[in-house]
């Protein structure tokens, strides 16, 4: 049990790094919706080729996990390209407390409903606090437009079904082991952005170039990202989701604020530094 805890510290770190290559590509190459599908395509690609040859150059498939892997699939692209545009007039951290706490907040409220976990009022509460760290931090900037509270409010619930699948995958007795799991999820995404892709740009000449930065960035989310995921399906085999989505949801938050800062020069103001103080709070509840 104490490795699990230790792969998902691991986790949230790789996570953190993972985002800000994320936004380094958007900042190089803009945050259009072409743009945006081709990065996840080009990620999938990289993500599954890379792991494909960690995994000894095999991967195990099955009918269910293969269409596990395209829901995820599916999901996470769409949540990227909100994010894409939540980055561009947003800070990370803003980004990251509407991600994490939908991917915390979504799948606890489901083992409640469907894996039999245990109601706890505490972590109820919990719930509670991080709505109240949502609302101050999204009024970081004065009134909200209403575009970007939608944005914010899809990848919160596209996040947190993201989740959903990863761990009913994880859990059911067809499922293929973590890595092949994660190599499919990577194919998935990289098939179905790729066809977008061809189908968005059709006719078009023009476009953005691969430049050296760009590769840079997607290798550096492949690496992160994948490496990051593939530790949490580990994790997600032993710890309960009530456990495991709150350690990665503030533990995210708080990393990929400090990345922010780091990478960026992103300065929080008091209301976000106060909302992602109070969602830490609320996430530490569910420990």
């Amino acid at each position: 049990m104490t490795k699990d805890y230790i792969l998902i510290i691991i986790s949230v770190l790789l996570l953190a790094l993972n985002f800000a290559a994320t936004k380094a590509y958007q900042k190089d190459k803009g945050s259009g919706l072409a743009e945006g599908i081709k990065f996840n395509a080009l990620l999938g690609e990289v993500t599954a080729v890379l792991f494909f040859a960690i995994n000894g150059f095999g991967c195990k498939i099955s009918p269910f996990s293969a269409v596990m892997a395209a829901a995820a699939a599916i999901l996470t692209a769409a949540y990227t390209l909100f994010g894409f545009k939540i980055m561009e007039n947003g800070s990370m951290a803003l980004y990251m407390i509407f991600l994490m706490t939908g991917g915390m907040t979504v799948p606890y409220i489901w083992g409640l409903l469907f894996l039999d976990e245990p109601l706890s009022l505490l972590r109820t509460a919990g719930l509670i606090v991080i709505a109240v760290s949502i609302v101050i931090s999204n009024k970081e900037n004065g009134k909200s437009s209403t575009k970007l509270i939608l944005m914010c409010t899809a990848i919160f619930i596209l996040n947190g079904f993201t989740s959903v699948v990863s761990k009913e995958h994880q859990i059911s007795a067809s499922a293929v082991p973590a890595m092949d799991f994660l190599i499919l999820n990577s194919a998935a995404k990289a098939i179905i952005c790729t066809a977008l892709y061809l189908f968005i740009r059709k006719g078009k000449t023009t476009g953005s170039k691969r430049t050296k930065s760009g590769i840079t960035y997607i290798l550096a989310a492949a690496a992160a990202g994948g490496g990051s995921y593939l530790l949490q399906l580990i994790g997600a085999e032993n710890l309960p989701a009530t456990v495991l989505y709150p350690m990665v949801t503030g533990g995210t938050i708080i990393f990929t604020a400090a990345a922010g800062r780091a990478f960026f020069g992103e300065k929080p103001g008091k209301r976000m530094i106060i909302g992602i103080i109070i969602c830490f709070i609320g996430t530490c509840m569910f420990l």
